[in-house]
């Protein structure tokens, strides 16, 4: 739904990008976060901006990546895809090639798992069509940060 890329990702970088996603996203009426106890999803500032937002937030216990396999095999595949094939001179082009492959994964690259389609094609096949904000997933205005 959106990605943040930046050589430190800190609590107001998660409000930020979450407050991006809902704004831009008709989000169902029970959301629930499932996180790891990284110290900017544990920070009080994520914790009440997901309250205030309704949004119940899970953390897996330490060491048990099992809890989250959804994103733990989504983190493999973008390690074995792109971060053992590629070096990067700078953020920009780090950025660049990330926001490519979630396109093509979401968009393009068929999954076993639903019937060897997309994941947007499947959800078209289940009569949901969803409006993507791509913007979301471009190099979050790293022309603004320092990239080198």
């Amino acid at each position: 739904m959106g990605q943040h890329i930046a050589w430190q990702v800190n609590k107001g970088d998660v409000v930020k990008l979450f407050d991006k996603i809902f704004g831009a996203y008709s989000m169902a009426e029970n959301i629930y976060v499932r996180n790891d106890n990284g110290s900017q999803m544990v920070a009080q500032k994520c914790q009440s901006y997901f309250k205030s937002k309704k949004v119940i937030q899970e953390f897996t216990k330490p060491a048990t990546p099992e809890q989250n396999a959804h994103i733990e095999s989504y983190h493999s595949i973008i390690e074995r895809v792109i971060c053992q094939k590629y070096e990067f001179d700078n953020l920009l082009e780090a950025a660049d090639t990330f926001t490519r492959f979630v396109k093509f994964y979401n968009f393009r690259r068929i999954h076993s798992g639903i019937g060897y389609l997309s994941p947007y094609n499947y959800l078209l096949q289940k009569g949901t069509e969803i409006k993507v904000d791509v913007s979301l997933l471009d190099a979050n205005n790293l022309s603004k940060q320092k990239v080198a």
